[in-house]
């Protein structure tokens, strides 16, 4: 199945490149992947129902809400920008006295009025459509918006980003009818939720990209180009469902494993990893990240943060650090090995390493963009990390 996917994908990019809107496409593919791309960003919230699944976290039908990141039309750059606290609906003044009372403190709960870069509902670029589709899986506690800056550099360079609160697993799933928290008894459950999350929302996308009741996704996705990337949880979750569902072809897990006992399942895939050395939230897990990697068949790649934690790969230390990526990715920690105290790599400083890699992983791997390729071959930030890539047999 995959062998016939990619050479689908070989046709559809021959006839791509010879029609109208490839020069929108091309400015896109061929921008620097260290610098914002050359698209402004909208972001939409949609609720989606399964009525295949029933939810035991709200004992009804799974619903998820999903936020959508994606290219805007350049007068995007007018609208106002959206803010944290939309993200949670209206339930925020809910969430965020829930936030103090487990001792955030005020300056930090002062950030969910902090802007974003991306203008809610703002009108889709079509004229550089379709655009490749990605989805992204939260870490366990987590929130569908817990790595929006990262969400928006990925589409300002073309890609259309689908992340779900998965209910009952995220910090709070904020549904139409009540707020649902995280719930640790439902982790087990979570783990096989999650992947039917995913699926699920690529089949969503696919019926919308071909009709849109309400017009605004009809012929926008190119759906023969799709990735994924998760952190922690979220990392196994795309690295499993890449395993099960041959729609994803290019993944990315950021301080997730996998146990890939049939790798013939992961031919036609490309899969980085992304390893923080101090993380001490899955310290006991790294070597098996590392098993991953060395296993897999290429293209493949391996990007280790030394001085980063768990939460190094999130937006945790801009949000929220006291309740997420205190001592692990965020400020000061103790090393796993010595115990020195030392001080986690910033997060702009993190993110100016993690966005271009991602960038520049998707754009090689699905829109087969070479000057991307160019830019994988090399570690840009030796200082930092430890970066190791396997292209070819």
């Amino acid at each position: 199945m995959r062998t016939f996917s990619v050479t689908l994908v070989l046709i559809i990019s021959l006839w791509t490149a010879l029609s109208p809107l490839a020069a929108g496409r091309e400015a896109a593919s061929q921008y620097d992947p260290r610098a914002k791309g050359p698209f402004e960003v909208g972001n939409k919230t949609h609720v989606f129902i399964d009525t295949s699944r029933c939810d035991p976290a709200t004992n009804s039908a799974r619903t998820l809400v999903t936020e959508v990141w994606y290219p805007a039309v350049d007068d995007a750059s007018f609208l106002p920008r959206d803010t944290i606290r939309e993200f949670l609906g209206q339930w925020d003044d809910l969430v965020i006295r829930m936030l103090e009372e487990e001792g955030a403190p005020p300056e930090e709960l002062a950030n969910f009025d902090r802007e974003t870069g991306a203008a809610r509902d703002a009108p889709i670029n079509v004229d550089s459509a379709p655009f490749p589709m990605l989805l992204f899986s939260h870490g366990n506690g987590g929130v569908r918006f817990q790595n929006f800056t990262m969400c928006e550099y990925l589409a300002s360079h073309g890609f259309i980003i689908i992340a779900p609160d998965h209910t009952g697993n995220a910090l709070v799933a904020p549904l139409e009818t009540e707020p649902v928290i995280f719930d640790e008894n439902l982790v087990n459950f979570s783990y096989w939720a999650r992947m039917a999350d995913l699926s699920f929302l690529i089949t969503m996308f696919e019926q919308l990209n071909g009709n849109d009741p309400d017009g605004f996704w009809t012929g926008m996705l190119d759906l023969l180009r799709v990735g994924a990337f998760g952190h922690s949880f979220g990392g196994a979750t795309v690295a499993e469902t890449t395993r099960r569902d041959q729609r994803i072809q290019a993944t990315i897990s950021m301080a997730g494993f996998m146990f890939p006992w049939r790798l013939e399942d992961f031919e036609g895939s490309s899969m980085m990893f992304m390893i923080a050395l101090e993380d001490s939230s899955v310290e006991e897990f790294t070597w098996l990240m590392r098993v991953d990697y060395r296993i897999l068949s290429p293209p493949k790649f391996k990007l280790e943060f030394l001085d980063g934690g768990h939460y190094t790969f999130t937006d945790a230390c801009i949000l929220l650090p006291s309740l997420f990526g205190n001592k692990d990715g965020c400020g000061t920690g103790k090393r796993r090995w010595g115990g020195e105290e030392f001080e986690f790599i910033g997060h702009d400083q993190a993110f100016s390493i993690i966005n271009p890699y991602a960038t520049a992983f998707f754009g090689y791997n699905l829109r087969g963009d070479e000057h991307m390729g160019d830019f994988l071959e090399e570690n840009h930030a030796p200082e930092n990390i430890r970066y190791r890539k396997l292209m070819a047999e």
